[in-house]
């Protein structure tokens, strides 16, 4: 049986992949910090440690031998080179790395995975740092063959998403609120359903074309943010106003696009052709059949929110003009 490795575990990403591997009838070790209550079972260990503790995380991995190991929870070139450093690599035969489409420098039009990556200031340290992480996974591909292979994610959504994102604006359509949009312009992005997501990620496993490559990682769907809030009104089936606000108007009232909206305002489009290429299976969940998966789970699990006014919020919504979209 194979055995692999998960960094992460609790939360969305990494959970998903856990639970995925187990009942697929891996035998799964995974490491957190033990912040977040584990809710499932059927997996082998649960490490507990912080993997920034070099020492700490080569005590606890210094017998293991594993085939695979998915690292979600690197940040980092410091996280990827402890665990690297921790781990005995005899029988390993793939290194996942869950990096970002954060590394790419600012670009209005498709990336592609050989384009340039460096600092963007829209994501600012977060894309850096995962470029860092990933020069140092591709030079140890180049000096000594390690076998890794590097995905490169859009916006990523679906059941367990800790992040206030499409649950922020579930929860607006939920009470008939209106929801506000930045108009600053036509502003084009991607994103992926997290089952899309984690079905390419475990067929690497079987996959020898990969070591030393990296993917971009969505479905090809290009959506602007009134598609978005238009296919949120069609799923949840209430009625509420679709507002839009402006860069000049946010200034004026010293107000940030995090105090109303859960993304940011840049198009983020990601070439993809690569993965068919590599013969990877391309992402087919929809952004309307996924937002429909994720709002009957957050039924399912009663995680929709009432708390959905604040001032500044009001401030926002008095401040914006109505779209008629209807």
């Amino acid at each position: 049986m194979k055995k692999i490795l998960v960094m992460g575990g609790t939360e969305f990403i990494s959970k998903a992949v856990v639970i995925s591997l187990i009942k697929r009838g891996y035998c799964v070790d995974f490491v957190t910090r033990g912040l977040k209550r584990v809710d499932f079972d059927g997996y082998h260990q649960h490490f507990i440690t912080d993997r920034k503790d070099k020492e700490a995380l080569k005590n606890l991995l210094k017998n293991e031998l594993y085939d695979y190991i998915f690292d979600v929870s690197a940040y980092t070139k410091e996280d990827v080179e402890n665990l690297i450093e921790a781990v005995d690599r005899t029988h390993l035969k793939r290194y996942i790395f869950i990096s970002s489409g954060a590394v790419y420098l600012s670009s209005n039009t498709y990336l592609k995975e050989s384009d340039d990556r460096g600092f963007n200031e829209n994501w600012k340290n977060y894309g850096y740092d995962k470029k860092l992480a990933e020069d140092y996974l591709l030079e140890l591909y180049n000096k000594i063959g390690f076998p890794c292979v590097i995905f490169r994610p859009s916006y990523v959504y679906g059941e367990g998403n800790n992040l206030k994102r499409e649950s922020f604006l579930f929860d607006r359509a939920e009470h008939s609120y209106p929801i506000v949009i930045p108009v600053s312009g036509a502003t084009s992005v991607q994103f992926i359903h997290i089952q899309d997501l984690v079905k390419v990620l475990l067929a690497t496993m079987n996959n020898l074309q990969l070591d030393g490559e990296a993917f971009n990682l969505t479905h090809p769907e290009i959506i602007e943010w009134p598609t978005l809030i238009k296919t949120i009104r069609q799923i949840v089936k209430k009625e509420f106003d679709l507002k839009g606000i402006s860069q000049e108007k946010m200034d004026q009232l010293n107000i940030s696009l995090a105090s109303f909206f859960p993304f940011r305002d840049l198009t983020y489009l990601l070439d993809s052709h690569k993965l068919a290429a590599y013969r990877l299976p391309l992402p087919s969940i929809t952004l309307k059949e996924g937002l429909t998966k994720t709002y009957e789970w957050y039924l399912a699990h009663n995680l929709l929110s009432d708390i959905i006014r604040s001032e500044e919020y009001e401030k926002v919504v008095a401040a914006s003009k109505t779209i008629d979209d209807k």
